[in-house]
């Protein structure tokens, strides 16, 4: 006994109920119809749509037309269409066209819009003008060549881009190929080390004036996808400071010689990026972070006397530790 039971003894009471109900109904006769159905309402009447109609007066238009004023003045002057004002001339001069007796006053001219006159100028200003004095096209110099453009070999695909003579010089000491800019410029893509290069290692070092450097490169999306960029600290102090550059050429130099294999190569690479702290060249837009790789690092001594400097990176490495 549940749920099921429960609608059964529901469903035989509304029948049983039901079948009462129909035996106690009246009977209809034969011809007796069903008034009980009640008869669809009337629709409500809607008023016309539209503005509500005026008498016209066709006699005071008569008098106007009389005047000589033209349908569009008459239509303004009654507040009605100019084609309501020409359909009711036509219908009361209808029957006077039938009547050749009769003559239709003709319609009056419409007038014309003057057109406007042009401005009177001084005797001055109509004078023919003076031609400029033609000046001569300032001729853009040519960017400098790059630096050390001349060491790097035919068909190198990966080298080192630095900030300077200096810098690019110090990546050469170590036997690796380096170029220097001081800002990149278009005309750079057009040289054969650049078309030819398939991964440019931008290194910085941190508090010198990069900005420039960097938004240049940045700037132009040719090169920017195949730069990836390193910014580090200068180390040491007085004659045993080393710029960002030097550690890392000089970690360069130190690795085994490469095999053959491209994946063997691939995978030096990506190790040799990752253990050096580089990453993808920032997009132009991409301002604080531009200036973050130019400026010093916030974790820099403020005595700036680190005595261990010139030997913690060769310590580091050779323990397998890494880099700062």
């Amino acid at each position: 006994m549940g749920f099921a039971y429960v609608l059964n003894v529901c469903s035989k009471i509304r029948a049983f109920s039901s079948r009462i109900t129909s035996r106690t109904r009246p009977c209809k006769s034969l011809g007796e119809s069903d008034t009980s159905a009640k008869k669809p309402a009337p629709r409500p009447h809607r008023k016309p749509a539209g503005r509500k109609r005026e008498p016209f007066d066709i006699e005071n238009a008569k008098r106007l037309r009389a005047l000589g004023w033209s349908n569009r003045k008459i239509a303004r002057h009654t507040n009605v269409s100019e084609a309501t004002i020409r359909t009711k001339f036509r219908q009361c001069w209808a029957p006077m066209r039938d009547n050749p007796g009769c003559t239709v006053p003709p319609e009056p001219a419409q007038q014309a819009v003057a057109a406007p006159k042009p401005p009177i100028l001084p005797d001055a200003l109509l004078r023919s003008p003076v031609p400029p004095a033609s000046t001569p096209a300032r001729s853009t110099p040519a960017p400098p060549a790059p630096y050390g453009l001349d060491t790097i070999p035919t068909g190198t695909t990966t080298f080192f881009l630095c900030r300077g003579e200096s810098n690019a010089a110090q990546a050469r000491s170590y036997g690796l190929a380096a170029i220097g800019i001081e800002e990149w410029h278009s005309v750079y893509a057009s040289l054969p080390a650049f078309q030819a290069a398939e991964r440019i290692l931008v290194v910085v070092t941190r508090g010198e004036d990069n900005c420039r450097f960097i938004m240049s490169i940045a700037q132009d999306v040719q090169i920017r996808e195949k730069c990836v960029i390193s910014a580090g600290d200068a180390s040491g102090f007085g004659e045993y400071k080393t710029t960002w550059v030097h550690a890392v050429c000089k970690r360069r130099h130190r690795e085994p010689p490469w095999s053959t294999d491209p994946a063997f190569r691939r995978a030096a690479m990506e190790r040799f990026e990752a253990a050096n702290g580089f990453q993808p060249m920032p997009l132009p837009g991409s301002i604080d972070k531009i200036a973050e790789l130019a400026a010093p690092s916030k974790t820099e001594t403020s005595q700036g006397h680190d005595w261990f400097a010139p030997h913690r990176d060769e310590w580091m490495w050779r323990n397998g530790t890494g880099v700062r």
